[in-house]
This record gives structure tokens, C-alpha cells and sequence, in this order.
């Protein structure tokens, strides 16, 4: 009976080491909050920059954070920054207004390696002219990370 018990006993040992081996490592919370607080610091909308900004941690449901504009802008930058050196899934949605109604463009950009960046994306990817609403949404992140998407942009013409 005891060689079964030790056979056992070995195997869940072996099942905890190789599931703690597959985990990510360990993130440095003060900094990503540190990170965080100074993305989010400069996040006021002036009419002209927009930041939006979020934590994402690791495995959870999609999180987003979303903008109405202080005016209608026709976008000139869009730029997207994570923390660490994990990867995270983003996609980004604008709503543009005009005499003909809203529209609304939406853009999977995909997995992003936050070491990698800052990512410079297509302004284009958020609409044109008249974009009234920024929105973005995150998941997959593989590590604890907190992310900035930066849209930047002139008086759209009226």
C-alpha cells in the first residue's frame, strides 16, 4: 500500500511544480500602478488629446474604458502602450458623426507585445472626420498589465 501512496503523492507534487512552471511571472505592482497613475494623469480630454486607460490582469474577461469627445475631431495619431512584457488583444472603436448620421468603425487590432511598444496605430482605425466617441476594449492578457490608447487629433471641419 505505501509505494502506491508515495507514487501518488509524487505525481500531485509533479502536477503543482509543472502548473507553477506555466504561470507568468510575478508583476511588480507599484511600478504597473505607477505606470498607471501616470498614463492616467495626462488622460484629461483638451479638446485636441484624448488617453484612455485601464488595468488588464492577467486571464480576466475583457475590460474597456470609453470617451465622448469635447468636440468633433478628425484623428491625426492613435497611439496604443501596455506595461511589462506580456502581450494583450486590443480593439478599438470610434463613432463618427455627420449630416448623414453616426458611424461607427470598429478595428480588431490583435495581439500586441507591450514590450514592443508603444504601438503607432492608423488614425484611420477609429473613423474620420467628426469622431465623437473613442472606445477600447482589451483581453488575453497574459501577465497583469495596465495599457494607454492616446488618440490625438484636430478641430474636425464643420
Amino acid at each position: 500500500m505505501r509505494p502506491s501512496r508515495l507514487a501518488a503523492a509524487s505525481l500531485v507534487a509533479l502536477g503543482v511544480g509543472a502548473l507553477s512552471a506555466c504561470s507568468a511571472p510575478a508583476v511588480d505592482q507599484v511600478a504597473l500602478e505607477r505606470w498607471h497613475a501616470d498614463r492616467a494623469a495626462r488622460g484629461a480630454d483638451d479638446g485636441s488629446t484624448t488617453t484612455l486607460t485601464s488595468t488588464a490582469p492577467a486571464g480576466a474577461s475583457p475590460g474597456s474604458a470609453s470617451a465622448d469627445l469635447a468636440e468633433p475631431l478628425a484623428p491625426s495619431s492613435l497611439t496604443f502602450e501596455c506595461f511589462g512584457d506580456g502581450r494583450i488583444n486590443l480593439q478599438v472603436t470610434g463613432s463618427s458623426s455627420s449630416a448623414e448620421g453616426t458611424t461607427t468603425t470598429v478595428t480588431t487590432v490583435g495581439d500586441l507585445g507591450c514590450a514592443d511598444g508603444p504601438h503607432e496605430l492608423d488614425p484611420g482605425a477609429v473613423g474620420g472626420d467628426g469622431l465623437v466617441r473613442l472606445e477600447a476594449e482589451t483581453w488575453g492578457a497574459d501577465r497583469d498589465t495596465a495599457w494607454a490608447l492616446t488618440l490625438r487629433g484636430d478641430p474636425a471641419a464643420g
